[in-house]
This record gives C-alpha cells, structure tokens and sequence, in this order.
C-alpha cells in the first residue's frame, strides 16, 4: 500500500483535529509538525476567527511596497528628471520636496529604478582595478632631471577650424617647460618626435610621470604598459603613472595647464603656425621672466642648470 499523500492544508486541518482532541500536549503535536510552538498558536487564533478559511495561505507581499510609485508622482519625478537630465535621484527628490511640500516623497531607490527603466541611467564602465604592480613610483623630484611631467593640454580649435593639439613636457624639479609643441596626432609617432631632441638637449630624465591615457599608458593593461612607456624603459627611463582618474597627482603640471588656458586658448589669432609661434614665446616668459613662487620666486631658468649636463646623456 502506498504512501497517503496530504498537503498543506490537509496537515493543518490534521493539527487543528489533534489540539482539540487534547490527547497530547500542544508542545508535542508541534514538534510532530514540524512548527513552532508561536506558529501553533497563530493557526489556532486563526481558525478560532475565521473557521477553516483561517488556515488558508496568505499572501507574503508585503502591505507597503517602497519601491511603488504612484503614477501622478511617476509623471511628476520624470518632468524634473526631463529639465535636469544630469542630475541624480537624491537632487531630484530634494527638488521634489520643495516643488510639492507636504506630499509623501518615494524611496530613493524607488527612484532610481524609475529612471533606469526610462533609460535615464546607463550602466557604469567597468575599469580595471590597479594592480599592486602598476609602473608607479611616487617619487619627489630633489634635481633637476629627477622626473619630467609630460600631458597633452585639452585641445581647442583655431578660428580657422584647425584642431590645435598641444604636447607639454616639463621637469618637475625646476617647473622649467622643456617644450609646448602642437602635435598633428596624439599618438606614438608624433610623441616621440617630441621626445627625441629633448633628450638630446637636456639628457634622460630618470623617471617620465604621465596619467594612464594614451600614448603614455593602456588602462587596459595590468602593468599599465604602452609602446611609447615601453619606448622610454628601453632608454632606462622609469615611467611613473597616476592612478585613473587622479589628476592631482600630477598637480604641477595642471597648474601649468590652467595657466595656458586663461592666458592662451582662444585668444590666438591665425593659424597653426602662429600659435606656435605664441605657444614658444609664452614658455620664454613663463622659464626666463616669470618668479615661481614653489621657486622661492626664483626663476626656472636659474634652476634647469646647463642644458645638456643635467641628466643622462642619450647615446646615438
């Protein structure tokens, strides 16, 4: 004979028939369940209320669902998300509570699901994590040659349309500009052409800092690695990168930037060729005239000591 099957509701039917009969105690028919002696309890109440419709399942959704939004408040958060397309859900709701005081405000989270099911919020990029060895050295520059900062200034065009795209390079040690030269790419090729006569001129420097944008380095690399940073450790130079995303790493160099943009950028007329032009006699002023305050007022001229004799010599 085989085994008598029964569900749920047949064994709470059965329980129910066994505490009323009283032949065993209530902690013993709960243990025989399967239950706890608080769960016995509530079936009891129940059935005592409302019969054997008590000892039905309930539903498990819970009574206030924070993640709903009423649909007048759903037109409401996506009028505001329309006008401010950049901002997030916690700007969004404190604007919502100022426009609408006094109404009940959504979660957060209710929120940005709301705006992600609108295509509002595109998925992060994944980055890579740096690893713990990562071409960094984090080195302070105590002579001249030590390290060199290397960037590309954001580009800008001329009032002619041509894309001006210029490459700075400078020691960190003298905050001397070794060179302000606009590329036509900003790959390889063109950065090297750069490099070539400054290592002539002024010698290896024993580290090249630089952020992790190309040519200088490949995020997408474990060690950070490019052909150009590749380039530069065949010649005995260290490469030292900032961490993605931390420009103030790289801090010197930045300030030097800022400089050029309020000084240079759009106020060059003509063509590639005069700022060039403009580019050189800025760097002239900026090594020869101007006093640097991190210089103790010096100027940098007086600190990059004779060009050609402050670093490595690069044998041809």
């Amino acid at each position: 004979m085989g085994w008598k099957e029964t569900d749920k509701m047949d064994e709470k039917k059965e329980f129910i028939f066994r505490r009323w009969n009283r032949e065993e105690t209530f902690t013993e028919i709960c243990r025989k369940f399967g239950i706890s002696a608080k769960t016995g309890c509530k079936r009891l109440a129940r059935f005592k209320e409302q019969g054997a419709a008590g000892l039905a399942e309930l539903s498990r959704t819970p009574k206030n669902n924070a993640n709903k939004v009423a649909e007048s408040v759903k037109k409401r958060l996506l009028k505001l998300k329309g006008k401010h397309k950049y901002w997030g859900a916690y700007k969004i709701l404190t604007l919502y509570a100022g426009k609408y005081p006094g109404e009940h405000a959504p979660a957060r989270s209710a929120v940005e699901a709301l705006f992600k099911k609108e295509g509002y919020t595109g998925r992060k990029k994944r980055t890579r994590k740096r690893g713990e060895d990562r071409l960094q050295a984090r080195v302070e520059a105590k002579e001249p040659n030590d390290v060199w900062t290397v960037d590309f200034k954001g580009w800008w065009r001329t009032a002619r349309g041509e894309k001006c795209l210029p490459l700075t390079v400078r020691d960190e040690h003298s905050k001397y500009i070794l060179a302000i030269e606009i590329l036509e790419k900003g790959d390889t090729a063109h950065a090297k052409a750069v490099f070539e006569p400054l290592f002539r001129a002024y010698g290896l420097p024993r580290f090249i800092r630089s952020d992790n944008g190309p040519p200088f380095g490949n995020v997408f690399n474990l060690r950070g690695l490019s052909r150009l940073s590749v380039w530069f450790m065949s010649l005995g130079i260290k490469t030292d990168l900032d961490d993605p995303g931390c420009p103030y790493q790289n801090g010197g160099h930045e300030r030097m930037h800022r400089d050029m943009k309020k000084e240079l950028q759009g106020k060059i007329r003509g063509n590639l060729s005069d700022h060039q032009k403009a580019f050189d006699r800025w760097r002239k002023a900026f090594n020869e005239v101007r006093p640097h305050e991190g210089l103790g007022m010096k100027r940098p001229k007086r600190c990059i000591r004779n060009p050609g004799v402050c670093g490595r010599a690069w044998i041809f």
